[in-house]
C-alpha cells in the first residue's frame, strides 16, 4: 500500500530548551530594569535629595523672615498709633521634606520680655515698660542654621552666636544696635512729651507695653506655629498729694522727665492711667 504525499512529510523536532531561553532573556531584561531604576535612585538619593533639601530649607528661610517683616510692621502700627488690635501670624516651623526624602528640619520660637523703662508714681513701686524679643531658630536642617530675631524694633538674621542686620538699611551690627537705641528712645519719648514738669489739674496719661503671654511663650516642632499680638488696655485711677512725683526713667537708670504734682486744694488729685498692653504668644 503506498503512502500518501502527507504521510511522507517528517515532523519537525520539538526543541525542548526553547522555553528555558526565553524565560532566562525576561529575566535578564528584568534585572537590567532594576538595575537602571536601581541606579536612578542612588543617582537621584546622592546627588539631588540633599541639594533639593536645601532648596526648600532656603525658601523656607525666606518665608519665615517675610513673616517676622510682618510682624515687626504690625508692632510699629500698634506703637505709632496705640490702637488696640489682634493678629495671627501663620509660621511653618520646619521644611525640607521632598519626594522620596519626607524627613525635615523643626524649629522654635521663643518670646521673652525686654525691659525698656519704668514709670514711678507717687509713693508707688511703679510700672516697668517692656518691649519684646522673638526669635525663630532652625534645627537638624541640612542647611545653614538660618535663624531670625526681633529686638527692640529691630529684625536680625542670626547664625548660631552670630547676627547681622535684616534690613537693608543696615548694613553693619553697629548700625543695627544703633537702631534698635533709637526705636527705644522713640518709644519712651511719645511718654515723656506727655508728661508737664508740674501736674497741678487732673491728668491722663498713657504708656504703652509688651508682655509674652504666660505658659505660651514657645513652641518646638516641625509643623505651623501662630504668633500671636494682641492688644488690650487697662485703666488706673491714682490719688496724688501736693509734691507727689511722676518719674519716668530709662533702664540703664537714666531719669528722662520728672512731673512734681502741685495743688493747693486739701484733696488729691487724680491720675488716670492708660496701660495698652501689647500681648504676644505663640501657640
Amino acid at each position: 500500500m503506498k503512502q500518501t504525499k502527507n504521510q511522507k512529510k517528517k515532523c519537525r523536532p520539538f526543541k525542548k530548551d526553547g522555553g528555558k531561553d526565553d524565560a532566562v532573556a525576561a529575566v535578564v531584561a528584568l534585572m537590567l530594569v532594576l538595575a537602571v531604576v536601581v541606579t536612578c535612585l542612588a543617582v537621584y538619593t546622592t546627588s539631588y535629595i540633599p541639594s533639593l533639601k536645601q532648596q526648600a530649607e532656603i525658601s523656607h528661610a525666606d518665608e519665615v523672615l517675610y513673616t517676622f517683616k510682618g510682624f515687626s510692621a504690625e508692632m510699629d502700627s500698634i506703637y505709632a498709633t496705640g490702637e488696640l488690635r489682634e493678629y495671627s501670624n501663620p509660621i511653618v516651623l520646619g521644611a525640607g521634606d521632598i519626594l522620596l526624602s519626607p524627613s525635615k528640619s523643626s524649629g522654635t520660637i521663643e518670646i521673652t520680655g525686654n525691659p525698656i523703662g519704668s514709670l514711678k508714681v507717687g509713693t508707688g513701686s511703679g510700672y516697668t515698660i517692656n518691649s519684646i524679643d522673638v526669635s525663630y531658630t532652625p534645627s537638624f536642617t541640612v542647611w545653614e542654621p538660618q535663624g531670625i530675631h526681633y529686638e527692640n524694633g529691630v529684625l536680625w538674621i542670626t547664625k548660631e552666636d552670630k547676627k547681622t542686620p535684616a534690613s537693608l538699611t543696615d548694613y553693619t551690627i553697629e548700625s543695627g544696635l544703633n537702631q534698635e537705641e533709637k526705636i527705644v528712645k522713640n518709644r519712651l519719648g511719645k511718654i515723656e512729651k506727655t508728661m508737664p514738669e508740674t501736674m497741678d489739674e487732673n491728668m491722663v496719661l498713657t504708656i504703652i507695653t509688651a508682655e509674652n503671654k504666660m505658659n505660651q511663650s514657645e513652641i518646638t516642632g516641625s509643623g505651623i506655629a501662630d504668633l500671636h499680638v494682641e492688644t488690650k488696655m487697662e485703666n488706673t485711677d491714682i490719688l496724688l498729694n501736693n509734691g507727689d512725683k511722676l518719674i519716668l526713667t530709662s533702664w540703664d537708670g537714666k531719669t528722662l522727665k520728672e512731673t512734681t504734682v502741685s495743688t493747693e486744694s486739701v484733696n488729691p488729685l487724680t491720675l488716670t492711667l492708660h496701660r495698652i498692653i501689647i500681648e504676644v504668644s505663640v501657640q
